[in-house]
């Protein structure tokens, strides 16, 4: 600035007159005086000036014997599943190795998981914000968390998830007429695992007994669609045969709209009981998670999302396939 009452505003009044001089500039000590400001490099123009001072940076770091400063954490311009699952894979802890990642924390730029205690997973959000997406970065950290890994898939009218269905390991259901399947597995899947606790869960708990067993998990494609397929005279075989596995450890992770899950029935019940949830797009959309407080100059994207435990709600910034 060299406007005189702006000078006079910010350092106080001076006997000198601050040249137009670059550099120049005027300081108050005891008095105002005027100073010269020196660059640590020479430079005919900007972009030779920040070249220059680019290459000082390295020298002094190269030279600098103290312990490095820990780099500030940034989110990605784009977040791979591929890249999520190496941050996963390199944090070296087997708690979080069995953990499923949903994504990178917008402030500490950490790993978003799922833990051993997430049993029931709602993803919410309106059309094209990515929830099926996201249902497929679930789906391949089941899939490779073990090679005896079980998936019942319940997919939606689209069907997104219909390559998983090749898959040995998965009983895919795309209409009605394949409920019933699903249902009879849900049975046996509850069976077998009690047995095998009766057996050999001595002095156990039966969800620590549980939580060591190849995992299992049931993944719902448009919650609605799913109650739908499974209405008429065995919705409540499937109550209770969904409820006995997952008291037996297995997973529930289903997506719906938001503005859709408004059923009162004790299988929609069971759906909006979830206590982890993750929100796209606009979360005042939905009636689920009230937790969720978004900010005034929230803007919904398709890889950001709220995610929400009993304890906390987060926002975090989600994979693309």
């Amino acid at each position: 600035m060299f406007d005189p009452s702006e000078i006079h505003a910010a350092v106080g009044r001076s006997a000198y007159t601050l040249p137009e001089l670059k550099g120049r500039a005027a300081v108050k000590l005891k008095d105002v005086c005027i100073m010269q400001h020196f660059l640590p490099v020479g430079a005919n123009d900007e972009i030779e000036y920040a070249s220059d001072i680019r290459t000082l940076v390295d020298k002094i770091a190269k030279s600098s014997t103290a312990k490095s400063a820990p780099p500030i954490p940034v989110l990605p311009e784009i977040l791979l599943l591929s890249d999520l699952l190496t941050r996963k894979k390199t944090a070296g802890s087997a708690e979080i190795a069995k953990s499923i990642a949903v994504g990178l924390d917008a402030e500490s730029v950490e790993l978003s998981l799922l833990g051993a205690d997430a049993d029931k997973v709602l993803i919410l959000g309106g059309a094209q914000t990515g929830k099926t997406t996201l249902l497929k970065a679930i789906i391949e950290q089941v899939v490779a968390s073990s090679d005896e890994a079980e998936l019942l898939i319940a997919d939606s009218l689209s069907a997104d998830l219909y390559d998983f269905a090749q898959n040995d390991r998965v009983t895919y259901m795309a209409q009605a007429a394949d409920a019933e399947g699903v249902i009879e597995r849900l049975k046996a899947i509850a069976e077998e695992r009690k047995a095998l606790f009766a057996k050999e869960g001595a002095n156990l708990r039966p969800r620590d007994f549980y939580a060591g067993l190849t995992p299992v998990a049931l993944v719902v494609d448009d919650v609605d669609l799913f109650i739908a397929n499974c209405g008429g005279g065995f919705a409540q075989g499937f109550e209770q045969a969904l409820e006995e596995a997952l008291m037996c450890g297995m997973r529930l992770y289903a997506t719906s709209l938001s503005s859709k899950l408004r059923g009162t029935d004790n299988v929609s019940k069971m759906f909006k009981a979830a206590q982890y949830g993750i929100v796209k797009g606009v979360p005042s959309e939905q009636m689920v998670f009230s937790a969720i407080r978004a900010p005034h100059t929230f803007k919904p994207q398709i890889d950001r999302a709220f995610f929400v435990t009993p304890r906390e709600v987060r926002f975090i910034m989600t994979p693309v396939i």
